[in-house]
C-alpha cells in the first residue's frame, strides 16, 4: 500500500484503480447448478422446479429454458448469501410429457454457461371408454367383433373385457397408438362367437390405469343380443350315380341345439319344375324326411328321379338349407338282347349254337330261352335236356347237340336285370334231313313171262343214302332180294340206281315189292308195288 499524504488529493484516483484491480483478481466461478423437484406429475397439477447455484463472484444468473427457449429468468427472493436460486412454477399439462427443462448458470468469470437438465413425465387419466359392436345383434355361433376404445390417457392403459366375472381377454386383440398430444388411443377388439345362452347378458369393458386411478377401473358396458340359429343342415356328398331300379339314400344331417326342430323337407328340381318331398308325399317311393331321420331314401329309381335335391329343416327361428345341392343321376335301362341271324339251319343229328349277345347296364341277373310252337311260347328246358347247354348269365347262347326234327322252330332269347326283362328278335331253326324219302312212279306193273322189267324207285335223302335194298312178298313170305343175293336175276337196287330190274320174269316173280333206303338217320321205304306176270 502506498502512503499518501492526506492533503494530497491526487492520490485518490490511484487508490481506486488499485482497488479495482484487486477485486478483479479475486473473481469466483459459480457452482454447478442443482435441480430439485419431482420429475413425475399429473395433468393439471401444480409443480415447481428449483435450480440452485452456490457461490460465484460476481453472482451468477440462473435461468430456465425449455427446448432452448427461455421460460424463466427471475431469481428467487429473498436472496440467501452466496446462494443463487430460480424456481420455475408450472401447472402440469400433457404437452409437458417427456419435455426437457434446462437450468443455465453463468457469470463473467465463465467462458460458457453451466447446465443441468431434468425430463418431466406427465401422467393423464384416460377419457371415459367407448364400447361398440360391429352388429347390434349377432347370430348364435357366429363370430362378431366388439370394440372398446380408450383415449386421452398417458401412459397407455390396459383393457380387458368380461361377462360378469368371467374374463374374455384370451380372445382380445389390443393396440396402442400415441397421438400428437402425447396421449394414447388404446383399441381392444374382442372376436367372439357367443351362443344363445349369452342373450341378454352384459358385456363389460374395463380400463385399468393404476397410475392415475389406482384400482378404480373405468368401465363401459353393452347389452348382448344373441339370436338363436336356424337349423344347420349338412350334406357331405353332392353327387350320386345310381342304377335304374335300385334304391338310394341321400344323406343329410340336421343340427338345431338351440331351438326345437319342427320339420324336414326336401326340394326336388328336375330342370323343368320344382317339387317338395315330405314324409307323406309317397310312402312307397320315399322314406325318411323326418326330424329323427332327415335323410331321403328313394326306392325303385327311374329316369324320372334324375335332378337336384336340397335338404331343408325348420325350427322355431326359421328354415335352414343344406350347404350343398345334391345331383342325382340314374343310369341303366332294359338290356339289349341280340340274336345276330334271323335263321339257322342244321343237318339233323348235328350240333348247332344259336348265338345270343346281351349288352347294357345293369347287367343281367337271368337268361332264358323260349321256343314258339304253333304261335305259343314255351320255355326251353335247358337243364332237363342233356342235348341243351348255355342259356346262362355268363354264356347266354343256346347250344343244341344231336339235333332232332323236334328241335326245329322259332327261338327267342330273354335277359333280365333289375330294370326288367327284354328279349331278342325271333330266329328260326331249320333242321334239315331225316330218313330217306323213297317214292315209286306206279303202284302196279305187268310183265310178259320171260321178259325183264324195272320197278322204278327214286330216293332223296339228307344225309346221303348209304344203302338201298328191296323186299318181295310172294305168297305171304317177305324176302330181301337184290343183285347181292342173285346178280343174274336182279339189277339196280343201289345208291346210284335204286330201281329194281328183274330179269327173265316167271310166274314165281309175281307178288308185292317194296323199296328201302338207309342213311345215317334211319331207313325210309316206299309204298308196295304189285307185279303181275302174264304169259
Amino acid at each position: 500500500m502506498m502512503d499518501c499524504p492526506r492533503t494530497n488529493k491526487r492520490c485518490f484516483p490511484l487508490i481506486l484503480v488499485i482497488l479495482s484491480l484487486t477485486t478483479m483478481s479475486i473473481g469466483q466461478l459459480p457452482g454447478t447448478p442443482i435441480i430439485t423437484g419431482r420429475n413425475l406429475t399429473f395433468q393439471g397439477k401444480e409443480g415447481s422446479l428449483t435450480c440452485t447455484s452456490l457461490g460465484g463472484n460476481p453472482a451468477p444468473t440462473v435461468k430456465w429454458f425449455r427446448t432452448a427457449a427461455l421460460i424463466d429468468d427471475i431469481l428467487d427472493t429473498p436472496k440467501v448469501p452466496n446462494v443463487t436460486r430460480n424456481t420455475y412454477n408450472y401447472t402440469a399439462d400433457i404437452s409437458y410429457n417427456l419435455a426437457v427443462f434446462e437450468c443455465r448458470v453463468h457469470n463473467a468469470v465463465l467462458l460458457s454457461y453451466l447446465s443441468a437438465t431434468i425430463v418431466l413425465e406427465v401422467y393423464k387419466e384416460p377419457n371415459t371408454p367407448m364400447l361398440t359392436a360391429s352388429s347390434p345383434a349377432v347370430l348364435s355361433g357366429t363370430t362378431n367383433e366388439w370394440t372398446c376404445i380408450s383415449t386421452g390417457g398417458n401412459p397407455p392403459p390396459n383393457i380387458t373385457m368380461r361377462i360378469g366375472n368371467s374374463q374374455l381377454s384370451t380372445v382380445l386383440q389390443q393396440s396402442a397408438v400415441q397421438q400428437s398430444d402425447n396421449t394414447y388411443t388404446v383399441t381392444s377388439i374382442l372376436s367372439w362367437a357367443p351362443n344363445v345362452s349369452f342373450d341378454g347378458r352384459i358385456l363389460y369393458c374395463d380400463v385399468q390405469h393404476k397410475d392415475t386411478r389406482g384400482l378404480n377401473d373405468q368401465t363401459a358396458s353393452l347389452l348382448l343380443k344373441v339370436i338363436a340359429r336356424i337349423p344347420v343342415v349338412t350334406v357331405n356328398q353332392s353327387t350320386y350315380s345310381e342304377i335304374t331300379g335300385q334304391s338310394v339314400t341321400l344323406q343329410c344331417t340336421v343340427s338345431s341345439p338351440e331351438s326345437i326342430l319342427k320339420s324336414v323337407l326336401w326340394i326336388f328340381d328336375n330342370g323343368v319344375s320344382s317339387n317338395n318331398i315330405t314324409q307323406s308325399s309317397n310312402v312307397t317311393k320315399y322314406f325318411g324326411i323326418s326330424t329323427a331321420t332327415p335323410s331321403l331314401t328313394i326306392f325303385n329309381l327311374t329316369s324320372a328321379d334324375i335332378g337336384t335335391y336340397t335338404c331343408t329343416a325348420t325350427n322355431t327361428v326359421g328354415t335352414g338349407k343344406s350347404n350343398l345341392i345334391i345331383t342325382l343321376s340314374v343310369e341303366g335301362n332294359l338290356l339289349k338282347v341280340t340274336i345276330p341271324e334271323p335263321s339257322y339251319s342244321v343237318l339233323i343229328g348235328r350240333g348247332i349254337t344259336i348265338h345270343c349277345t346281351v349288352t347294357g347296364t345293369p347287367t343281367q341277373t337271368n337268361v332264358t330261352w323260349r321256343k314258339v310252337v304253333n304261335g305259343v311260347q314255351t320255355n326251353v328246358d335247358i337243364n332237363g335236356n342233356g342235348r341243351y347247354s348255355g342259356g346262362t348269365i355268363a354264356a347266354p347262347s343256346l347250344t343244341i347237340t344231336n339235333t332232332q326234327n323236334t328241335d326245329e322252330g322259332t327261338y327267342v332269347c330273354y335277359a333280365t336285370n333289375i330294370v326288367g326283362t327284354s328279349n331278342s328278335q325271333n330266329t328260326f331253326l331249320e333242321v334239315i334231313g331225316g330218313v330217306p324219302n323213297v317214292t315209286i312212279v306206279a303202284s302196279s306193273f305187268e310183265v310178259q313171262i320171260c321178259n325183264s322189267i324195272t320197278l322204278e324207285c327214286t330216293v332223296t335223302a339228307i344225309p346221303v343214302v348209304t344203302s338201298v335194298y328191296w323186299t318181295s312178298n310172294v305168297t305171304g313170305q317177305i324176302t330181301n332180294i337184290g343183285p347181292s343175293s342173285n346178280p343174274s336175276k336182279y339189277g339196280g337196287s343201289s345208291t346210284l340206281t335204286p330201281s329194281l330190274t328183274i330179269f327173265n320174269a316167271n310166274f314165281s316173280d309175281a307178288g308185292n315189292y317194296q323199296c328201302f333206303a338207309n342213311n345215317s338217320i334211319g331207313t325210309g321205304s316206299s309204298q308196295e308195288i304189285t307185279l303181275d306176270v302174264q304169259g
